[in-house]
């Protein structure tokens, strides 16, 4: 078996996004949200240190979600004939990292956001 090189390691971890995208609709949402989070902050001014935390919220978000995926497929491969409660806290336990991270990623956005009413004066 030939060493996998670097670009083909590249093309199938998008190919994995992709995937991920083209059936997770929890993952097309914050891709979503992500989407337009980007540019509404750079319009409402946000500084380089609030924006690095706004994208690293995002993006672990976005893992949490490909990671939930992996979870999914492979116990749906593995463990789908019949159920086995141990293969739903494996999910339920993936679903939940997802929802932590995205209530700590909402947490950063509102002090964020809180820190820039601060600076525009709209607050106190």
């Amino acid at each position: 078996m030939r060493q996998k090189r670097f670009m083909d390691s590249v093309r199938d971890s998008l190919y994995g996004i992709r995937f991920a995208l083209g059936t997770e609709r929890n993952l097309r949402i914050h891709a979503l949200v992500l989407v337009v989070l980007i540019p509404g902050a750079l319009v409402v001014g946000v500084q380089l240190l609030e924006m690095a935390l706004l994208l690293l919220g995002a993006g672990l978000v976005i893992t949490a979600e490909l990671f939930n995926t992996a979870v999914e497929k492979l116990i749906d491969l593995k463990i789908a004939r019949e159920y086995n409660p141990l293969a739903r806290i494996a999910k339920d336990v993936a679903a939940g990292a997802v929802l932590f991270s995205s209530l700590c990623a909402l947490v950063v956005g509102l002090l964020v956001l809180a820190n820039l009413l601060i600076r525009k004066g709209v607050i106190g």
